[in-house]
């Protein structure tokens, strides 16, 4: 008897159980939209990325964290963009994007004059942009 109701309270509360982890769930992938929508694609992007496959979480995820990158990259925070374009590797024109960073980055190690950091990075991608001049004047040091 005792066994037959513990199966009859056992079963809704499972339920229960299932029925708000799935809307915990909707919760959480509104709020990322939102996120995403006010342009907090740090936040959206966390959001994001915990729902795994919900919804279409899975394919927003990426997009979140690469215009969090390029937000960074527009406020001239490389260092704190270039690993979020490492983490997308081939996602959309990442690999374009590293390079700018980086470059970006070696001017910056050459205007506050660690020359040596700078030659190392700029040696990665010898004929981008203004690379060459940099490289006759680090010579010159």
């Amino acid at each position: 008897m005792i066994s037959h109701f513990r199966k009859l309270i056992a079963l809704p509360l499972a339920l229960l159980l299932t029925l708000s982890l799935s809307s915990c769930e909707g919760l959480t992938y509104r709020e990322a939209i939102d996120l995403y929508n006010a342009q907090k694609y740090s936040e959206a992007s966390v959001l994001f990325s915990q729902l795994g496959d919900y919804e279409d979480s899975a394919q927003l995820f990426p997009l979140s964290h690469y215009w969090a990158a390029i937000t960074r990259m527009e406020e001239g925070n490389y260092s704190e963009a270039l690993p979020r374009f490492v983490e997308l590797g081939d996602y959309e024109d990442c690999a374009q994007r590293i390079i700018e960073c980086r470059y970006q980055l070696a001017i910056a190690a050459f205007n506050a004059g660690d020359y040596a950091l700078a030659e190392t990075e700029f040696l990665d991608f010898a004929d981008y942009r203004q690379t060459p001049e940099y490289l006759r004047q680090l010579r010159w040091q």
